[in-house]
Order: structure tokens, then C-alpha cells, then sequence
């Protein structure tokens, strides 16, 4: 079976007879990296590899199987992005703790499902104008695993809530800070940390599955967000005009 190689600076997978990468223009003679027959690869281990070496990863995980735990990665960070938003809303303040860990845990993994197919329909198609060729389900597992970063940034959600119990969703703020919610909130500092990395490895993962540049993935996101924001906001514009002041 013959080996995919990728390339050893920016890890973009080196075209079967191609001279050079099409990425960064490096030429083939500093290719090392290898995937397959047991030769040695930074994706490894792809829980780890993907912090650094998101475009070897992503590009190992679809050559396997683009379905691999991309549907349990989606539902963790559905839970993670629904213990945000109730947080972000006071939840404490209307509903008990434990009734919001049963929301977070029932919806949030229902709501990452269906974003990471939504969101994946909305780039395919945006990608396309561009010259993506990536399928649906190749973009799922690019947007799945390139987040894993943040997917390790939201397992802090445990101690995190073991620290504070349900302060964290109530508007009233204890009127001294006790070493616990301070470490609590360093935690949150690391999580949005881990959030924004994951941002670019998402970038970069998204890339490699599309063939484009991380910048190019980054203009195939904006296009994706202005298909669902552009009918919204021309909306909104005749609202604004046709109803009276």
C-alpha cells in the first residue's frame, strides 16, 4: 500500500509525483514525515498529536476511518458549550444545580450533534465555491477531532463545578473570594485557552481535509457564517425599514 507523506513544515499531505508542497513550497527532499507500514509518524496518538500536528492527524484519522468517535467528541463538546451558555444566563437563578446538569447533560450532547452536522452542510457548501472537494462527513471529523484541544479544555468542567458547585451559574457573587472559586477561575482561564487553540487546530484540520491553506479554511468559515448571518441580517434591514418609527 503504497505511503502518504506529508510535509515536515506545515504537515500538509505531498501530492502523489508533486515536486514541492503546494502549501508552503518546501521541496519533496525535506519530506520525512511518513503515515502507514509502521514507520515512525507525529500522529501517533491523535488525542495528542492533534495539539500540534493537526494536519498529519486529521489526514491519518479520514486514511482510517472520518467516522471515528466523531459523534461522542461532538456530544462532550455539546455538553461543555451548554454548561457555558447556562452558565452565561444565571440558570441558578431560576432552576436548581441539579436541574441544570440534567439540561446540560441531555441537551448539550443532542445540540453538538446537530450543530457539527449543521455546521459541516453550511462549510461543505461554502468550501465548494472555493474549490473544497472534502465530503460531509470528512468535514465532521475535520471539525470533531481538530477540536480536541478545547475537547481536553472542557474536561476542567468537572473540577471546575467540584470547586464552586453551582456558584458559577448564579448572578450573585460571593463577597469574598475563597481559594477555591480563584482556582476555579484559573481553570476557566486554561479552558478559554485551550478553546482558542483549538480554534486554530480546527483551522488547520478543516485545511488539510479541503486542501486549502489554514488561511483559505479560515475565508471557507467566514463564507459558511455569512450563508446563515446574510438572510438574518437582510431580514433584520427590512424590518428596520418597513415598520414605522
Amino acid at each position: 500500500m503504497p505511503q502518504t507523506r506529508f510535509c515536515s513544515k506545515c504537515g500538509a499531505s505531498l501530492a502523489t509525483g508533486a515536486d514541492h508542497c503546494a502549501l508552503c513550497r518546501t521541496p519533496v527532499a525535506a519530506f520525512a514525515a511518513e503515515v502507514g507500514g509502521g514507520s515512525a509518524s507525529p500522529a501517533g496518538n491523535p488525542w495528542l498529536s492533534m495539539w500540534l500536528h493537526p494536519r498529519v492527524t486529521i489526514r491519518t484519522i479520514l486514511n482510517h476511518d472520518a467516522t471515528h468517535l466523531v459523534l461522542p467528541i461532538a456530544a462532550v463538546g455539546g455538553i461543555s458549550q451548554a454548561l457555558n451558555r447556562l452558565a452565561q444566563k444565571n440558570a441558578a437563578d431560576s432552576l436548581s444545580f441539579p436541574v441544570i446538569l440534567l439540561v446540560a447533560c441531555v441537551v448539550g450532547p443532542l445540540g453538538g450533534i446537530v450543530s457539527l452536522y449543521f455546521m459541516a452542510a453550511v462549510l461543505r457548501v461554502a468550501g465548494r465555491w472555493i474549490g473544497g472537494q472534502a465530503s460531509a462527513e470528512q468535514i465532521r471529523a475535520s471539525i470533531a477531532w481538530g477540536a480536541v484541544p478545547a475537547l481536553w479544555g472542557a474536561m476542567l468542567w468537572v473540577p471546575v463545578i467540584g470547586l464552586t458547585g453551582g456558584a458559577l451559574f448564579s448572578s450573585e457573587r460571593p463577597g469574598t473570594l475563597s481559594a477555591g472559586v480563584l482556582l476555579a477561575g484559573s481553570l476557566m482561564i486554561v479552558q478559554l485557552v485551550t478553546a482558542v487553540w483549538g480554534f486554530f487546530t480546527g483551522l488547520h484540520s478543516l485545511g488539510e481535509t479541503q486542501g486549502f491553506s489554514a488561511w483559505k479554511a479560515f475565508g471557507n468559515v467566514m463564507l459558511a457564517a455569512a450563508i446563515v448571518l446574510g438572510p438574518l441580517a437582510l431580514l433584520v434591514a427590512v424590518a428596520v425599514a418597513v415598520v414605522p418609527r
